[in-house]
Protein backbone atom coordinates (compact mmCIF):
# COMPACT_ATOMS: atom_id res chain seq x y z
CA UNK A 1 0.00 0.00 0.00
CA UNK A 2 1.22 3.26 -1.04
CA UNK A 3 0.23 6.60 1.21
CA UNK A 4 0.27 10.06 -0.58
CA UNK A 5 0.25 13.12 1.31
CA UNK A 6 -0.83 15.88 -0.80
CA UNK A 7 -0.90 19.85 0.32
CA UNK A 8 -3.14 21.86 -0.95
CA UNK A 9 -2.96 24.52 -3.94
CA UNK A 10 -2.12 28.20 -3.34
CA UNK A 11 -4.19 30.49 -1.44
CA UNK A 12 -3.76 33.92 -1.31
CA UNK A 13 -2.34 33.40 2.57
CA UNK A 14 0.24 31.40 1.16
CA UNK A 15 0.86 33.61 -1.75
CA UNK A 16 1.39 37.03 0.70
CA UNK A 17 2.48 34.83 3.82
CA UNK A 18 -0.04 35.46 6.17
CA UNK A 19 -2.18 33.56 8.87
CA UNK A 20 -4.93 31.40 7.03
CA UNK A 21 -8.03 30.44 8.49
CA UNK A 22 -10.07 27.19 7.35
CA UNK A 23 -12.31 28.99 5.56
CA UNK A 24 -9.31 30.37 3.41
CA UNK A 25 -10.46 28.96 -0.02
CA UNK A 26 -7.83 28.51 -2.98
CA UNK A 27 -7.05 31.30 -5.24
CA UNK A 28 -6.92 31.05 -9.27
CA UNK A 29 -3.40 29.38 -9.43
CA UNK A 30 -4.28 27.16 -6.13
CA UNK A 31 -6.87 25.80 -8.32
CA UNK A 32 -4.68 25.81 -11.83
CA UNK A 33 -2.35 23.58 -9.31
CA UNK A 34 -4.93 21.24 -7.80
CA UNK A 35 -6.29 20.46 -11.20
CA UNK A 36 -2.93 19.96 -12.99
CA UNK A 37 -1.58 17.44 -9.93
CA UNK A 38 -5.20 15.66 -9.55
CA UNK A 39 -4.84 15.28 -13.23
CA UNK A 40 -1.32 13.52 -13.41
CA UNK A 41 -2.19 11.62 -10.10
CA UNK A 42 -5.26 9.87 -12.24
CA UNK A 43 -3.07 9.18 -15.15
CA UNK A 44 0.05 8.24 -13.20
CA UNK A 45 -1.08 5.93 -10.10
CA UNK A 46 -4.41 4.44 -8.75
CA UNK A 47 -5.94 6.32 -5.85
CA UNK A 48 -8.19 3.99 -3.87
CA UNK A 49 -9.62 6.05 -1.44
CA UNK A 50 -9.28 10.22 -0.91
CA UNK A 51 -9.37 11.34 3.33
CA UNK A 52 -8.85 15.38 3.50
CA UNK A 53 -9.28 17.66 6.67
CA UNK A 54 -12.67 20.06 6.18
CA UNK A 55 -10.30 23.18 5.79
CA UNK A 56 -12.31 24.92 2.83
CA UNK A 57 -8.72 24.81 0.94
CA UNK A 58 -8.04 21.16 1.78
CA UNK A 59 -11.40 20.35 0.03
CA UNK A 60 -11.41 22.24 -3.14
CA UNK A 61 -7.97 20.55 -3.63
CA UNK A 62 -9.65 17.05 -2.50
CA UNK A 63 -12.47 17.33 -5.04
CA UNK A 64 -10.17 18.42 -7.94
CA UNK A 65 -8.20 14.93 -6.93
CA UNK A 66 -12.50 13.20 -6.99
CA UNK A 67 -13.18 14.70 -10.22
CA UNK A 68 -9.92 13.66 -12.21
CA UNK A 69 -9.95 10.14 -10.51
CA UNK A 70 -13.78 9.32 -10.03
CA UNK A 71 -13.08 8.30 -6.24
CA UNK A 72 -15.49 9.53 -3.50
Amino acid sequence: MTLLLIRHGETDGNASQTIQYPETPLNANGRKQASQMAEKLAQEIGIGAILCSDYNRALETAEKVSQATGIN
